[in-house]
């Protein structure tokens, strides 16, 4: 039922919609790095990436694996809330847990061992009134839009979403 109403949903939002010709699209950031930190434009947004002291850093933001997981929660939350919409389920709030475990070994070089996270462990809880099958059905198709997840997923990370209703 809620799949149809995804189709039908889709359906008029892409209506009267110009994509362009191109199928893909660009988007693009500016970086300059002193040491361990590394200053980001994105737009009229700008960021610091760093590593903790203990890592030669200067801490003077969140390291590039801490930015990854929270690219996930907020690549989800923008799916989920289009999904959500397209689907009329009602969204008001998303809290997150994510977790990624990695070897440091990998990074530091040792033959062998991947330098990625080996698994991430996502736990959405949904603030709603919607259904827990509604929540669930957003879940479901988010996971197959969005495009961060999509990326972890097809790294081949042990890779667990779960999402409830709070």
């Amino acid at each position: 039922m809620l799949s149809q109403a995804l189709r039908t949903a889709s359906s008029s939002l892409l209506r009267g919609r110009s994509y362009g010709t191109s199928a893909l699209a660009t988007i693009s950031v500016t970086a300059v790095s002193r040491g361990s930190r590394t200053d980001v434009s994105a737009g009229t947004h700008k960021y610091s990436i760093d590593e903790p002291i203990r890592m030669g850093g200067t801490d003077s933001g969140p390291n590039p694996l801490a930015y990854l997981l929270g690219s996930l929660a907020g690549c989800e939350t923008v799916t989920a809330i289009r999904v959500a919409k397209e689907l009329n389920v009602p969204w008001e709030e998303v809290t997150y847990d994510v977790a990624g475990d990695f070897d440091p070994r990998g990074f530091a070089g040792v033959a062998g061992v991947q330098p990625h996270f080996q698994k991430i462990t996502v736990n959405a809880k949904v603030k709603t009134t919607a259904t827990e099958a509604q929540v669930q059905e957003v879940a479901r198709i988010t996971s197959t839009r969005c495009p961060v997840h999509s990326l972890i997923h097809a790294a081949k990370v042990d890779f667990t979403v779960n999402w409830s209703k709070l």
